[in-house]
């Protein structure tokens, strides 16, 4: 996985991905399980208690 703030030399626009680079950090930091997290990212809402995070 890569990530950037920018989509190179066409300009960039206003994108707010803070909140998922977040998301990622702090479930690393967690040491949250590898099959846990893939889950909650391809289907995130049909987890039992789904959050906003």
């Amino acid at each position: 996985a890569r990530y950037a703030d920018t989509v190179g030399y066409h300009g960039d626009k206003v994108r707010d991905v803070t909140p998922y680079r977040d998301y990622v950090i702090s479930s690393f930091n967690r040491n949250k399980p590898y099959d846990q997290f893939i889950i909650e990212q391809l289907a995130g809402d049909l987890v039992e208690n789904p959050t906003t995070e």
